[in-house]
């Protein structure tokens, strides 16, 4: 028998999806995170089973006659562990909803920084590596690496705390805190020979 799971702040599940937009905007530093922007086809609610018990649910809409449900402090789908509380539960709905709401906050402009043909990290050649500033004034890295058969890309969004009262050198070392080159191939002094992008980053020193 499944362990009845806790809701700690109750059974209005607004109360969990506010509490997600704010973990976007202070850990995510996505200040723009607001709930109206969440993917509309995946909801969330809190409601009485047939077992007389209330349980975390999470619906998904392919199409106008297809509508899948999962219980998830039941049966979640796989690989997502089973939900127990109110924290698993809201992390559920930021981990569902996090690409959505980076990607609300479009590109307006980029910079592609010079990369090495040929350069390699674990096996992975890197394709490129952009930066991004965004409708907010905010910048974002971008890295792409592929092999013979596969590719995989991932956003770096870049805390504004990054930009304040820094030169570009200072920012460089926070910056590759976020994006060691060990990872992902450019280390600081790379990115320091780059002939535009102080520029692109708004800095004049």
């Amino acid at each position: 028998m499944n362990r009845s799971p806790s809701f700690e702040y109750g059974y209005d599940v607004q109360n969990y999806i506010s509490r997600a937009v704010e973990i976007f905007r202070t850990e995510y530093h996505y200040h723009w995170a607001d709930a109206s922007i969440f993917n509309s086809e995946t909801r969330y609610a809190i409601e009485k089973g047939e077992d007389g018990a209330y349980h975390y649910i999470r619906s998904v809409t392919f199409s106008d006659d297809d509508v899948e449900t999962e219980i998830l402090d039941v049966d979640p789908w796989s690989p997502y562990p089973r939900v127990e509380n109110a924290e698993d539960f809201i992390r559920r709905i930021v981990s569902d909803q996090e690409y959505c709401v980076f990607h609300k906050n479009h590109p307006v402009a980029n910079y592609r920084v010079s990369v090495t043909p040929g350069l390699k990290v674990d096996g992975w050649y890197i394709e490129r590596y952009e930066f991004n500033r965004l409708e907010t004034g905010d910048y974002a890295a971008f890295v792409q690496a592929g092999d013979r058969t596969g590719g995989a890309s991932r956003d770096f969004f870049i805390p504004p705390e990054f930009f304040s009262g820094t030169t570009f050198d200072e920012f460089l070392t926070r910056y590759e805190t976020l994006v060691p080159a060990s990872a992902f191939g450019l280390s600081a002094d790379d990115l320091r020979k780059d002939p535009g992008l102080r520029a692109f980053l708004g800095f004049s020193s």
